[in-house]
C-alpha cells in the first residue's frame, strides 16, 4: 500500500511539474521549451495532435453534464478520433481567461498521461480510446439529483415553519426572530465576501465564503456552508450576468441551517 501511495505521489508530482513548465506558442504545446504537440480550437474544446499529425483527440474542460446540469466542479471530456468519449478529473488548476491554457494545464494535471515531455504517447492514446467512460458525469448527475431533492425538502420545511429573511438579514420563524446574518468583504480587489450567520443568542452557527463572479466560484469547487469543521455544498445557487445572486445564496444558506436544526 505504501508503494502504491508513493507511485501516485510521483505521478502527481510529475504532472504538476509539467504543468508548471508548459507554454502554448504558435499553435504548439511546449514543455521545457520543446514542442510536444499541436493544439487548435474546435467548435467545442481543443484538438490536440501529435507533431506529425498522425494521432489526435479533443479535450474540453466543462462543468456541464450530458443532461445540461451544472456541476460545482470542472472535469475533462476527452474524445478520440473514433468517437469514444472518456472523462477525467483533475486538481490544482486555477481559473484562467485563456480556455486553451486552462485545458492544457488540466490535461497535464489529470494524470491520464496522453502527452508529456517526450511528446504525445500515440500507443497510450490508441489504448485509452478503445472504450468510452462517462463515470465522472454520471457521478455528478447523481450528485445533482440528490441535491435538488434536498433543496426541495429544505424549501418545503421553510414554508411549513414560516421561515423568513428580511432585507436587514434578520431570520424569523413564525414571526419570531431566531437569528441573523452579516455580509463581510474579504477582498475588494477580487470581489469576494463571507456571510456569517448567528443564532438569537449572537453565537456564530455558520458561514459561507463566495466570489461575486460565477466562474471563480465554479473553478474553486462551488459554494459551501461551513458549520464548524464541516462543509456542506450549496447547489443550485442562481447567477445573473456571471454574478452571484446574493439574495438566493442567503436563502439557500439559511434554509440549509434551518434543516440542520440550527435555529431550534
Amino acid at each position: 500500500m505504501r508503494k502504491l501511495f508513493t507511485v501516485i505521489a510521483i505521478v502527481a508530482s510529475v504532472g504538476t511539474t509539467l504543468a508548471q513548465n508548459f507554454k502554448i506558442k504558435k499553435g504548439e504545446i511546449q514543455i521545457d521549451k520543446q514542442s510536444v504537440a499541436k493544439i487548435e480550437k474546435e467548435k467545442e474544446g481543443f484538438k490536440i495532435s501529435s507533431l506529425d499529425g498522425t494521432s489526435s483527440f479533443v479535450a474540453l474542460a466543462t462543468n456541464l453534464t450530458p443532461k445540461g446540469k451544472v456541476a460545482p466542479k470542472y472535469w475533462l471530456i476527452l474524445t478520440g478520433d473514433n468517437g469514444n468519449i472518456r472523462e477525467s478529473e483533475y486538481e490544482g488548476v486555477g481559473f484562467s481567461f485563456s480556455k486553451e491554457k486552462w485545458t492544457v494545464e488540466a490535461l497535464l494535471k489529470s494524470g491520464v498521461g496522453l502527452i508529456g515531455g517526450e511528446g504525445m504517447n500515440k500507443e497510450k492514446v490508441k489504448q485509452y480510446f478503445e472504450s468510452s467512460d462517462r463515470s465522472v458525469s454520471d457521478k455528478w448527475e447523481k450528485f445533482i439529483e440528490e441535491k435538488l431533492a434536498e433543496i426541495e425538502k429544505e424549501s418545503q420545511l421553510a414554508i411549513d415553519q414560516k421561515l423568513t429573511i428580511d432585507g436587514s438579514g434578520n431570520i424569523k420563524k413564525n414571526g419570531e426572530k431566531v437569528g441573523y446574518y452579516k455580509k463581510v468583504t474579504v477582498n475588494a480587489q477580487v470581489p469576494s465576501y463571507e456571510y456569517v450567520v448567528y443564532n438569537a443568542k449572537n453565537s456564530q452557527i455558520g458561514s459561507v465564503f463566495f466570489y461575486e463572479a460565477e466562474n471563480l466560484n465554479n473553478s474553486n469547487g462551488g459554494v459551501s456552508l461551513e458549520v464548524g469543521e464541516e462543509k456542506n455544498a450549496l447547489y443550485g445557487i442562481k447567477f445573473s450576468f456571471n454574478k452571484i445572486v446574493t439574495d438566493d445564496l442567503a436563502k439557500r444558506m439559511v434554509y440549509r441551517l434551518n434543516a440542520m436544526g440550527a435555529f431550534d
